[in-house]
């Protein structure tokens, strides 16, 4: 039994008009939340043991955050692969995963996130930003991950309902 979060990246800004969507930073909000739901991970015992996060500017800014505030220094394997991923791109992305990780949070983006936990698990779950689905998927090594394996949502946190 493996399990998965699903992150979605933390509020970015749309301060510049011009900047390419991929480029975008975090904007205040974002920068308070991101580790916030790291430090909330570690205190519910949820701390992964490796993220894994889309290439955009947003993403990699909160896995970094995530993974400083979980105390996982270098732990964060950037794929471009997770920018505006479909489902068989979180398949194929999950599917590569190193076997000895048994905890991993994925961070990426909507509408794809949305779209993969509701082919996971038959549910609709809506995402704002910096909102952490966690599922336990029922195989024992990532390589065996596909959208048909069996998956559980057991939580979903938001930032603004935490203490």
């Amino acid at each position: 039994m493996k399990t998965l979060l699903l992150m979605r990246h933390a509020k970015s800004s749309w301060d510049d008009p011009r900047q390419a969507d991929v480029d975008r930073p975090l904007n205040a909000r974002g920068e308070r939340d991101a580790p916030r739901m790291g430090r909330f991970l570690v205190e519910a015992g949820f701390a992964p043991d490796q993220i894994v996060t889309s290439g955009a500017v947003r993403a990699r800014t909160t896995s970094m955050m995530v993974a400083e505030a979980c105390d996982l220094g270098e732990q964060v394997t950037v794929t471009h692969d997770l920018y505006h991923a479909d489902v068989s791109e979180w398949q194929a992305t999950l599917g590569g995963l190193r076997s000895d990780w048994n905890c991993v949070l994925c961070v990426g983006h909507n509408p794809g996130i949305e779209e993969f936990i509701g082919i996971l698990t038959s549910q609709y779950v809506r995402m704002p930003t910096a909102a952490i689905a966690h599922l336990t998927c029922d195989v024992p090594q990532w390589d065996q991950f596909a959208v048909t394996t069996d998956a559980v949502l057991h939580d979903v946190w938001h930032p603004k309902e935490l203490n």
